[in-house]
Order: structure tokens, then sequence, then C-alpha cells
């Protein structure tokens, strides 16, 4: 990378500073194909491929392209430095006093102007800065990611400059797998700190897992139509993956129903049969799969939290599923309790719940148990188990959005 801070990669390519990894490979190869030698055999064409491959050769490696987009900054910032300091240079006046234009007037004459005053920023206020930065960081440990987000944004508004809230936006990117977008915002961080260890340890193992990822070679202008360990589910689009998931769990979720009313089998307990369990357990699997994927719920990570008094988080996953298999109406009243407690409900949560009754009010003309008493069993006691099993399934379907490879453009 010899020509850092002389030649604009970007420029080169002719990307944006902000374009993917996806973006930068997808010009590289239409210039490999323009400036080929066995198109255009001239010297000109042939020094136009050696600069694009060198460009790609750098912004085509998460790790290199991190390294390049610190050093640009760096000469940027020292450039724009050096020329504030050419302005600032003070001249000699007539009289041969060195004073000149570092005076001010008081009102009783010139006096020597404070130099620290000339170098200044723009007032910010930095106690709502603070409280910004303060709020993102407990939303951050409560994996309120959106809200934490929001906050440096914020935060950013004031102060465009300020480290802290870059390498929180860097995490927060991380979280969400979007390592690009940590990467450049790790970047930023230690544009603003170049001393900031904790960010550069942070963008260096990202780079590495990117670089893994990517596989760190220059892409051929031909590929193979069959290459080698890919299956049908990782060459297939994430939007059709995603279609064809959710087109087999309402297909599944149709049969299981039909399962329910014609094969319930014999009632054992209280009107209970073996079978009606797992069909409950499976039916609120794939209605929550599809709720996640389709239904507008939120990362079930920012979304079932709560902070202690002294700002440590608390999962409500596993106290809503035992109390939800204890009494599905009991796991209720607990949420309610926690969500005036904490002065803040989620949507999402209240969706789940509103599909577990919706599945009970399914399932209770579906399904014939012998006697009365089997016929109170479902409105009792199905939610017990469809809201454990909606819980899975929306965690299945983050994963499947935000945390799986298959659901990733390759």
């Amino acid at each position: 990378m010899s020509s850092t801070g002389k030649t604009n990669y970007y420029e080169v390519l002719g990307v944006e500073p902000t374009a993917t990894i996806t973006d930068i490979k997808h010009r590289y190869r239409e210039l490999a194909r323009k400036y080929h030698p066995d198109l255009n055999p001239g010297q000109e064409a042939a020094q136009k491929i050696k600069a694009v491959n060198e460009a790609y050769h750098v912004l085509g490696d998460e790790d290199k392209r991190a390294v390049y987009d610190f050093e640009q900054a760096k000469v940027a910032q020292a450039t724009k430095a050096a020329h504030e300091a050419n302005k600032q240079t003070v001249k000699p006046s007539p009289t041969g006093h060195a004073t000149a234009g570092r005076v001010e007037f008081n009102g009783f004459g010139t006096v020597p102007k404070n130099p620290a005053a000339s170098n200044t920023r723009p007032s910010v206020n930095r106690a709502v800065v603070e409280k910004f930065m303060h709020e993102a960081q407990i939303a951050f440990i409560a994996r309120r990611f959106t809200e934490a987000e929001r906050l440096c944004r914020h935060a950013l508004s004031l102060d465009s400059r300020l480290p802290s809230a870059h390498e929180m936006m860097g995490d927060i990117y991380a979280r969400r797998n979007h390592t690009d977008m940590a990467v450049k915002a790790y970047t930023y961080a230690l544009q603003y700190n170049p001393h900031n260890a904790a960010a550069m340890a942070k963008m260096q193992r990202l780079s590495a897992v990117g670089n893994a990822a990517q596989g760190g070679t220059v892409p051929n202008v031909r590929r193979a139509q069959n290459p080698g360990g890919e299956t049908m589910l990782t060459t297939m689009a994430p939007d059709k993956l995603m279609l064809t998931i959710g087109v087999a769990s309402v297909i599944l979720l149709t049969g299981v129903s039909a399962l329910i009313s014609f094969a319930p089998g014999p009632a054992l307990l209280l009107g209970f049969s073996l079978m009606l369990p797992v069909y409950l357990i499976i039916m609120g699997g794939l209605a929550g799969l599809l709720m996640a994927l389709y239904g507008g719920l939120g990362p079930q990570a920012e979304e079932l939290v709560a902070v202690r008094p002294n700002g440590h988080p608390v999962f409500l996953t596993p106290v809503l599923i035992i109390s939800a298999i204890i009494s599905y109406y009991i796991s209720l009243i607990v949420y309610f309790g926690i969500g005036f407690t904490q002065g803040k409900f989620s949507r999402s949560v209240f969706k789940l719940y509103g599909a577990a009754m919706l599945l009970t009010l399914v399932c209770w003309p579906l399904y014939h148990p012998p006697g009365i008493s089997g016929a109170i069993t479902v409105p009792l006691l199905a939610g017990n188990i469809l809201f454990p099993g909606l819980m899975a399934g929306w965690r299945f379907g983050d994963w499947l959005r935000m945390g799986s490879s298959l659901t990733k453009p390759h």
C-alpha cells in the first residue's frame, strides 16, 4: 500500500467510500472485463487494469481496507490541521509587535488574547452529550440496541467527532453481524482517538473474521458454474430462502392443525392425550417463526430485557417461559408487573401473548376430548405449551434473519 495518501483507490474503482464489499467486487468484475488485455491490448488499458488490481487488492480485503481508511483519515486530518495552522499564522505588525492577530478589545484597549480560546471548537453542550452516551451505555448493556443506536446518533449530531459514540456504534453493528459497518465505525473512532486500543482490537478482530469469510482472494472474471461445497441452501438468495421457509411453515402449521382434529390420540389425563402437547409445541414454534419473519417482531434479545436499578440487565425469556409452563395467565400477569415496574412494554411480546390466545381458540374446537372436564382443559392449559413454543420459534427466527450465514448475502 505504497500509495497511501496519494492514490485514491475508491476513485480508481469508481465507488463511494461507503460501498460494501459486494459493491466493490461487482465493480471490480466490471472493470476487469472492460480492461482485459484480450479485449483492450493497448498500453493505456494495461496501466488501467494494473491500477484497478492494486486498488482491489486493498479495498477487497476488509483488513487492508480498514487500515487504508484509517491512514487516509489520518492524512486528511493532518492536512486539515496544517491548513488551519497556516491560516492562524501570526504576521508581524508594522510596529514590530508579535501580538498581531492575537489581541482583542475589552472596552479599555487591546489585551493579549487567550491562546486556548482561539483553538476551542464550536461550543457543544457537553452535559447533554454525556447524558446521551450514559443512557446509550445503559441501553447497550440491557441489549436494547435500537435505543442505544438512537442515543448515539443524537450524541453524534451534537459532536460528530465523539470517539466513544463511534465505538459504540461499531459495537452495535458487530452485535447485528454488520461487519462492514462495524469496521467503518471503529475506523472513525480511531480517527478521532488513535490511542484507543480497545477499538483497534475490535476492528482487527472483525477484519480478521471478515477476511476469513471472504477468503482473501481476488475473484476471477469467469466463475465455475457449480463450485464445490455449495448446496441449494447456500446458493439460494436470502429473500427466496426466507419465503421458502415461510411457505413450508404455513403448510406444516396447517398439517398440525389437521392432526389435532383427526388424530388427537387417546385422552389420558384431564382430557389431554399424549400427542396434544407435541402438536401444541410444534404449532407454537411454527407460529413464532412466522411471526419473527413476517410479523414485525423485534429482536428477542432487545424486547425481553429489563434493567435493574443498579444498571444490570435481566433477561426475561426464562422468567416468562417458566411462569407460562405453570400457567399462561400467570405469565401474562408477571409480564404486566414487570412492564409497570420498568415503565415500558413491548409490542412484540404482546403480539406473542395474543398469538398464544388466538391459537388456543383455534385448537379448542378442533380438539374433541370426551366429557366436560376435557372440554375446558384446552382453554386452561393449551397456552402453557403454546407460549414456550412461540418463544422458541421467535428465537429461531431471530437467528435466521440476523445471525445465520444462510440468510446473509454471499
